[in-house]
């Protein structure tokens, strides 16, 4: 099931519909596995990137960090919608917010150094390269 929705998406990405992409899977992804959402949303979060939809693949990175917190692409999810943010120069605030609740919930995961950055980077500790 989910292998077809990546699919279908992938497919319709391709032939430039990135958008409806994004929407059908957003749409459909209730009906898989708890296991399997999490990798499918980050999929279709990677393809609203792909498809300059920033608003969109904000709106899933915070569906995963809401609803599927347990699964592998959480940190993930946090890490990429505070960069998103910052990068738009929108709600550093919240950022910032995203970057402790990975540190501080995801302890183990390899991307805390990066987040640890970003903070210290949004605090004013270090320069932006």
């Amino acid at each position: 099931e989910g292998g077809e929705l990546l699919g279908e998406a992938l497919a319709a990405s391709s032939g430039g519909e990135s958008k409806n992409a994004v929407l059908t899977v957003e749409k459909r992804v209730d009906a898989l596995p708890e296991i399997e959402r999490p990798a499918i949303l980050d999929f279709a979060a990677a393809l609203a990137d792909r498809g300059q939809l920033a608003l969109d693949a904000e709106r899933i990175r915070r569906r995963i960090i809401r609803e599927l917190p347990r699964g592998n692409e959480a940190p993930s999810a946090l890490l990429t919608l505070a960069r998103s943010l910052t990068e738009r120069g929108e709600a550093v605030d919240e950022a910032k917010t995203w970057l402790e609740k990975l540190i501080i919930e995801y302890p183990r995961s390899a991307l805390v150094p990066q987040a640890r950055q970003e903070l210290d980077r949004l605090q004013g500790r270090i320069p932006r390269s």
